[in-house]
Formats: C-alpha cells, sequence, structure tokens
C-alpha cells in the first residue's frame, strides 16, 4: 500500500476510536490551553513530532530493508503522534508538524537525529536494527525525563504510553538483534537498566493498535 495512503487509513482509524474532545460546561477551546504549564505544553508539541520523527525513522527502513517490525513500529508511533496532536486540537496550541516533511522538523535537533539515525541503518537491515534500538533508547531516556515535569492528566497518560511503548519497541528489537548475533551497547541508559526492560514481558496498555511485536 501506498504510504501516504497508509497513513491517510491510520489517522482516520485512530480518530474513529478515540473520544471526541469534551469540555466542561461552559468551557471553550481556549480556555481549556490555559490549564497547561508552558513546560507542558512544549512537552506535547516536542511529543507530537518526535513520534512522528519516529514513525519517519521506521518508515525509511521499511522502504529500504523490508521488515514487519519497522511497520508494526512504525504505525504505533504514528498512533501516538496523533493521540498528541488530538490534544493540541482539544486545547488550541499550535501543531509544529503541519505541513509534515520527513526528516524536516520545527525542532531543529530532530532533523540531525533523524540524519544520524537513517544514515547508521542505511548500509543494511542489521544496522537498521541498532538504529531503531538507539531510537527506543533515547526516546526512553527522554520521555523520563519529560514526565518529571509533567502534571496535567491528559500529558501523565500521553508520557506513560510513549514510555510504555519504547519498552515494549526495545523489547522487541533487541530480541530480533539477538537472534541475529548483533552487539548493542546502550549509551543513554544504564546497561543495568536497559537489561532489566529487556528482561521484562510485553506491556499491554490503552492506547489504540498497542500489541505485541512478532
Amino acid at each position: 500500500m501506498n504510504s501516504r495512503i497508509l497513513t491517510f487509513v491510520i489517522i482516520i482509524s485512530i480518530r474513529m476510536v478515540l473520544p471526541c474532545p469534551v469540555f466542561s460546561q461552559g468551557q471553550t477551546q481556549t480556555e481549556s490551553a490555559s490549564f497547561w504549564s508552558p513546560v507542558e505544553t512544549s512537552t506535547l508539541t516536542y511529543l507530537r513530532e518526535y513520534e512522528w520523527m519516529a514513525a519517519d525513522v521506521y518508515n525509511y527502513f521499511l522502504a529500504l530493508h523490508p521488515l514487519p517490525l519497522f511497520q508494526n513500529m512504525g504505525m504505533n508511533a504514528l498512533n501516538i503522534s496523533e493521540m498528541a496532536h488530538l490534544l493540541l486540537l482539544r486545547n488550541n496550541i499550535a501543531d509544529p508538524s503541519r505541513p509534515h516533511i520527513p526528516g524536516k522538523y520545527t525542532d531543529t535537533t530532530l532533523n540531525n537525529r533523524y540524519q544520524k539515525l537513517v544514515t547508521h541503518g542505511k548500509p543494511s537491515q542489521d544496522d537498521a536494527l541498532l538504529a531503531c534500538l538507539s531510537l527506543e533508547e533515547f526516546t526512553l531516556q527522554k520521555v523520563m525525563l519529560l514526565s518529571l515535569k509533567v502534571h496535567h492528566p491528559d500529558l501523565v497518560n500521553l508520557t506513560e504510553m510513549v514510555a510504555r511503548s519504547s519498552r515494549n519497541h526495545l523489547r522487541a528489537l533487541f530480541r530480533h538483534a539477538t537472534t541475529r548475533n548483533l552487539v548493542f551497547e546502550p549509551t543513554y541508559l544504564s546497561p543495568e537498566f536497559f537489561t532489566t526492560v529487556v528482561n521484562q514481558p510485553h506491556e499491554r496498555g490503552r492506547g489504540p493498535h498497542e500489541q505485541p511485536q512478532p
């Protein structure tokens, strides 16, 4: 299926699954945004772009080194990005991902990360697996730090979903890397913590389409 069509189908399916924004009596969309601190607002916009960047990386590798794992994880990342998008709409916060061009993001640090990841994973499917492990390791470390600064219930739920998804992705990627005798050394998480995460069972959550990876 054409990647643009697949993206459209995924987004439409999420909008059908997720509830419409609901505000308290007399509350307008503009007033709702006032309940978000500046740090929470920047965290939400960052996660919106970050998860789309992650989906772009997986889609790049899927086209270059076809592997069902890349498709499943790309869909999960896009699902989470769209959930962040719905929170932006609900709270009248500008979407940093419009228009969207893979590899081009409002947050320039994401441009650099995207280029670094696709460059490292381009040579082979094995290299792509290791690059994705690095992506998810950084994701988990980053979202754990971000979660310490947020209190809004919707954003707490979103950061928990990102962290859970990242842990599950790490487990699946590490399992595939191990079967290929690939060696991955964590750089963002401590070796002890990384080992604990990948040795735990798959976590189930409330997010749409969250599923075990093959």
